[in-house]
Order: C-alpha cells, then structure tokens, then sequence
C-alpha cells in the first residue's frame, strides 16, 4: 500500500478486524465488478447486502440481515441517532480465500468508514457477524475519529462481548490471570499488545464509562481524547481504573476458557 493513500489504518490480527481509510476511488464499484466474482444484492434499510452469489441459503442471508439489522439498531441507540443518513455496502464472502480474492487481505473482517463499506467473512469456518465494523463506519463519520482505544472498545462493547464472553465476566477472568494492562499502558500501547487482552479490556472499559457517567460524557472524550479524562470525570486514571476493576469482580467468571 502506498503511503500517500493511507489515511488511518487500525488492525488487529487475531480476530481480523480493521478500519481503513483510503484517499482515492471508492471500492465499491471495483468490488461489484471484480472477477471472478458475481453478487446477490438487497438493499434493505440503509444497508446493501452483496452476498458471494452460490455461497448462501435464503435462511443464512436472512439470518445475516437479521442479526445486522438488530446491530445496527443497537449502535444508534448507543449514539443516540435516530437513523445513518448514508448507505452502507456489506460485502459478505464465505472463506478467507476469497476475501482474499476479493480484497487482497484475509482480514475476518473490515470497515472503511469514509466510503461507508463494510467486508466480513460468513462462513462455517469464520462467522465476522455483528456490530463491530457498523460501530466504526458510523462513530467515524457521526462523531469523527477517536484514540484506538476509545474506537476499538466501543465497537467491542457495542456487542458486548468477546469470543463469547461477557465483557465484565472476560475481564474479570483476565485480572484473575494478572493480564490486564493499566489504564495508562492501554491508551498509550494499545497496539503493542496482544489483542487477546486490548480489545476486550478497553470494550470493558467503555461500557463501565459509557454506563456509569453516560453518553454525553463518553462522547467529550471521544472527541478530547485521553488527556482530557480528569477534566471530564473529575477523577485520575487510577481512580477510574479502581472503580472498573472493582465492578468486574463482581462478575462470575466460572467457566471460562480463554
């Protein structure tokens, strides 16, 4: 990828998620017309289904749409949006080989927010259905763009949850095993460690935010930034830290294998 095309690009490798931002053509129409490929295609409700033609079941596009639908409307409510005002193009494919294909990357899935497209793999292998890259497109382009933790955590808590987990139940689990970072180590190094603990730990902590001080407040330090917390909250890092860590030991955490 050419540097001078690269706007903002946030992956993770695990999971295979990723928001990209490119500055030239939109994909869209290269990826209707790319070859080897043709697409069932349905517009329903804001968003344009593109379905890897022979690879799906009338009962699997329903069920995609379905769960996509009730993501969709779960992300407006945590935005407080009454609707998305633009279309969003959900290319949906069964493998990683022809994501591969399609996209040049095997990325489970990944969200360009500024063309308002969406790619996920739906397959029996890899199911990338939900919330998470809806969360990015429309927080990208209603709220602007964000810390990687703040924008991570809450596409992970707009699902509230992580490889099957709970997110305060997960966290408790993974402060049991000494994993969690500090506050102050997962804003400043979100990208230097695994996504194992990143991802499902900012997801935590942003529902702890986002539910115990509200909307308003997350959404100022969405667009502040990290160093505006205490101004925000009134409280240092380590305070906040302290209050989160002791409302997931509240939670069980029997039964997890992570």
């Amino acid at each position: 990828m050419k540097k001078l095309f690269v706007f903002l690009i946030i992956s993770c490798t695990l999971q295979g998620c990723a928001v990209y931002d490119w500055i030239y053509t939109p994909t869209v129409n290269k990826s209707l017309n790319k070859q080897n490929f043709s697409w069932v295609s349905d517009t329903v409700e804001g968003i344009a289904y593109h379905f890897d033609k022979g690879s799906y079941k009338q009962e699997d596009m329903h069920e995609i749409k379905d769960v996509t639908k009730r993501s969709i409307s779960k992300i407006l409510v945590l935005t407080d949006e009454k609707e998305y005002p633009e279309t969003i193009d959900y290319f949906i494919v069964p493998t990683r080989e022809r994501m591969k294909e399609l996209t040049g990357f095997t990325i489970n899935a990944f969200a360009y927010p500024r063309l308002n497209v969406v790619y996920a793999i739906i397959g029996s292998k890899i199911r990338a259905i939900g919330g998470h890259e809806f969360n990015h497109t429309i927080t990208a382009n209603i709220w602007g763009n964000a810390e990687s933790w703040l924008s991570e955590g809450f596409a992970v808590y707009s699902d509230d949850g992580w490889n099957g987990y709970s997110l305060y139940e997960l966290n408790n689990y993974l402060l049991g095993k000494n994993k969690l970072l500090s506050l102050e180590e997962l804003i400043d190094k979100f990208h230097s460690h695994s996504v194992m603990v990143t991802y499902p730990q900012s997801g935590g902590i942003v529902k702890y935010l986002y539910e115990k001080y509200g909307i308003e407040k997350f959404k100022t330090l969405w667009q502040k930034g990290s160093g505006s917390i205490e101004k925000i909250y009134g409280k240092r890092l380590t305070e906040i830290e302290k209050e989160w860590k002791e409302e997931i030991k509240k939670h069980d955490l029997k039964g997890i294998n992570y």
